[in-house]
């Protein structure tokens, strides 16, 4: 589950680098007429990982407990997912469209092959999907430096290449060239002294820069009217493009001068409180330490203030998309009521820790447990003056589930990050109001926990 949860948070980003390759290998066969061998395998191997791609998020990834605590079917997940228009789309990426041309003769069936791969172009569908939905984060004010750095480096890509395409089929479509233009491939020796290109592609990439940049025209020229209102096309469309690209860069300095100039200017207010509230130095150093930590860190990063501010319904169904693993899946609390797990989700606190800081010491009395939602924790026994490490706790990892339940008993380790960690606690005070209504899970609950050695 924790590998299947890992793939599918980066499969949004693989999908736009494998369409992307997609667009560029489909266009360009078509474009270049390049029949080449491995120009056939590298199109018949992203079809096989789109199709994958869309099996495994019909069938695995959008597999899960729900709030009540139930698995959907892969019947009902495929159920839902063929409402969608994005489904269609992603049927229509990989069905073998290709195939067709070999109905017509033996000579003919890799140039139709090429203009029939086209259809894959609709595979681009992704990348806007992909940017739209970061567009909607940056109206919420999330930190997107990695969209913004996947923008900057696709969409050049793409407008560059599709510019050499279009630049070469528009002088010699089908490769059709005559000696006048600029793609023009000698068939002798005799024409080597005008034959500029020994790469077409790279010859085309090179004029669409050229033209992209705005910085004139070099050993190739417009050797028609059409090319000429191409370029003229391409000139105003660049200027476009070029603010697009410098917006971008100037979010991402945007969004790093902004959060050290907060952190510049309310430190040193933060700092005045505390002193006035009269604290202690070292107190007071150890909360410096901690906001230095979130800037530097966590990239200024924190739980959203919206989320708190939520109605009670719609952030207890948030918390438990997030979070209602760490409960429904714990071998004390799984097995009860799914009312009553989809209710105690509600009452975990979301805590950034960083290397160093101590969660949890020796002999304390909080009651409260903690889940590790991402990092590291150490597990310490502390004698006296001597400090063993004992234990090393990592993501999806409890602790403290003795004193979460019986808030009398104390800690018997010291817990410590060991670098940015999320932690998850639950208080013993804030959820005990929920057992009442629950009786048979109380029983049960503590049944478990006895069970399985949790408890004395």
């Amino acid at each position: 589950m924790k590998v299947s949860r890992y793939i599918q948070k980066i499969s949004s980003d693989m999908m736009v680098l494998f369409s992307t390759a997609s667009l560029i290998i489909t266009s360009y066969h078509a474009a270049f007429q390049d029949h080449s061998l491995p120009v056939f395998i590298l199109e018949i191997l992203l079809t096989l990982i789109y199709f994958i791609h869309l099996i495994l998020r019909v069938t695995v990834w959008d597999t899960g407990e729900e709030v009540d605590g139930k698995t959907n079917s892969t019947a009902e997940r495929l159920r839902f997912h063929v409402k969608t228009k994005q489904f269609w789309l992603d049927v229509f990426g990989f069905l073998p469209i290709n195939l067709l041309s070999f109905i017509a003769p033996l000579p003919l069936v890799p140039e139709i092959w090429s203009y029939l791969n086209v259809t894959y172009i609709v595979r681009v569908c992704h990348i806007i999907s992909y940017f739209n939905i970061k567009s909607k984060y940056q109206k919420l004010n999330e930190k997107s430096i990695k969209s913004n750095l996947m923008q900057l480096f696709i969409i050049p890509i793409v407008v560059l290449h599709t510019a050499a395409c279009v630049l070469y089929v528009v002088d010699c479509f089908k490769n059709n060239c005559s000696s006048d233009r600029w793609a023009y491939t000698p068939i002798s020796e005799e024409d080597e002294p005008n034959f500029i290109c020994k790469s077409v592609y790279l010859c085309a990439l090179y004029w669409a820069i050229e033209i992209y940049s705005c910085s004139g025209v070099g050993d190739i020229v417009p050797e028609s009217i059409l090319d000429v209102a191409l370029m003229l096309i391409m000139i105003i469309f660049s200027k476009f493009v070029v603010c697009n690209l410098v917006g971008h860069v100037a979010a991402i300095v945007a969004e790093n001068f902004v959060s050290e100039g907060s952190y510049t200017y309310e430190m040193p207010i933060l700092r005045k409180y505390l002193k006035l509230c009269n604290l202690s130095a070292p107190l007071i150093s150890h909360i410096e330490s901690y906001a230095e930590s979130l800037l530097y860190v966590q990239n200024g990063l924190q739980t959203p203030r919206f989320c708190d501010e939520l109605p009670r319904y719609l952030k207890s169904s948030l918390m438990n998309e997030v979070f209602g693993y760490h409960i429904f899946g714990n071998v004390v609390f799984s097995g009860s009521h799914p009312d009553f797990l989809r209710q105690l989700v509600t009452y975990l606190k979301y805590t950034k820790y960083f290397a160093g800081n101590i969660i949890a010491q020796t002999g304390e009395l909080n009651g409260t447990m903690y889940f590790i939602d991402h990092g590291e924790v150490e597990v310490l026994s502390v004698d006296g003056s001597e400090i063993t490490l004992t234990d090393i706790l990592k993501k999806g990892d409890v602790f403290g589930m003795i004193q979460g339940l019986y808030k009398s008993t104390p800690h018997t380790r010291t817990f410590r990050a060991t670098a940015a960690t999320g932690i998850l606690s639950l208080h013993y005070d804030d959820w005990k109001s929920l057992l009442p209504f629950f009786p048979q899970t109380y029983k049960e609950l503590y049944d478990r926990a006895y069970l399985f050695s949790f408890l004395p």
